[in-house]
């Protein structure tokens, strides 16, 4: 985690502090709802086959939108913390075993949501690299292989750090300056290096290559790697803040980490489901027919207004034509008259 100045606790909820502190901590917690809610839903369409991809993608995705539900409720708690410690298991600032509870689970689940983006990234990357070769590396067999490794990978750690902390080998305080239980100094560097800075890695090279490739042969973009492409762009973004403060390269204020390290870890869950709904074919018919009638109707105002001209100088004519008929019928009935009086 990277280094932050201590805050020091509200004397009264008028104070700047304070008033940060519950306003973050209400931003957390909203976010952490939408994304339990809106990755649940996406779980659900998936599973009943409402919305219809490969059997491997839609394995892909709903493994995804699980971390996304797990990471998003601690993210619930997380917010709520802020605002109380005594949702993070630390009434009146103390440390309990519920404190001790939510701190392994932050880090054992908060881990699974790169675990969990490595074998999707994995599957394009290969589709890319390799695409003759995909469907026999890529098959219902190696894609619930990938679903089974990730999250025992997770379960691991859950187990590892519960055995490691019944044992007395894994401290857990809350720290007042962080409104959170966390593991003290470099406790569990290690493991979040391996379980999280090095996946990141792997999949921001991955994700160069398979751009890199892309953007060389000008192919065209099916519908699973364009989600791939932006599920993976926009986890990259909301995870460098935390590889970034693990390796120790950020240095920033407790109200700067909680914008950039904090909050940018909840955002998978809301915007994974809108990217779903951005990309299926009836988003897309839906908003093509809104653009199709917009280019019609602006198309028929563009004939009205070049018809104008044309009807104008056709009434002009019109009426032309017909004072000129009135005036040779005039003109006749002089002269016959003035014939007739000749005579």
């Amino acid at each position: 985690m990277a280094a932050t100045k201590e805050v020091q606790p509200c004397i009264a909820q008028s104070e700047p502090v304070c008033t940060f502190r519950m306003i973050n901590g209400s931003i957390l917690t909203t976010m952490g709802l939408l994304g339990v809610i809106l990755s649940s839903l996406v779980i659900y369409l998936f599973l009943t086959r409402r919305i219809k991809l490969a059997h491997c993608q839609n394995l892909f995705i709903v493994n995804l939108a699980v971390s996304d539900v797990f990471v998003s409720s601690v993210g619930i708690f997380r917010g709520l913390g802020i605002i109380n410690s005594k949702f993070v298991g630390a009434p009146d600032g103390t440390t309990s075993i519920n404190c001790v509870i939510y701190t392994i689970f932050l880090y054992s689940l908060g881990c699974s949501g790169m675990l969990a983006l490595l074998p999707l990234t994995m599957d394009r990357a290969i589709a890319i690299i390799l695409p003759l070769r995909h469907n026999s590396i890529i098959n219902k067999k190696t894609c619930t292989l990938m679903f089974a490794v990730t999250w025992s990978i997770s379960l691991g750690v859950l187990i590892h750090d519960v055995l490691h902390y019944s044992m007395g080998g894994l401290p857990i305080s809350y720290y007042p300056e962080y409104h959170t239980c966390l593991f003290p100094g470099d406790t569990v560097l290690v493991q979040n290096i391996i379980l999280f800075v090095a996946p990141f890695l792997i999949i921001l090279l991955m994700y160069i290559v398979m751009l890199s490739i892309v953007a060389k042969s000008r192919r065209s973009c099916g519908r699973f790697l364009v989600i791939a492409i932006a599920v993976i762009a926009v986890s990259l973004m909301s995870y460098t803040p935390t590889v970034l403060a693990d390796l120790g390269v950020l240095e920033m204020s407790y109200e700067a980490s909680q914008i950039l390290y904090t909050t940018f870890w909840y955002t998978n869950g809301i915007a994974n489901p809108l990217i779903y709904v951005a990309t299926h074919p009836r988003t897309r018919k839906f908003f093509s027919s809104c653009w199709q009638g917009q280019k019609q109707e602006r198309r028929l105002t563009i004939q009205c207004s070049l018809a104008e001209p044309s009807q104008r100088k056709r009434s002009e004519i019109r009426a032309r034509s017909t004072s000129l008929q009135a005036d040779t019928l005039c003109l006749r009935n002089i002269h016959v008259g003035s014939t007739g009086s000749t005579v």
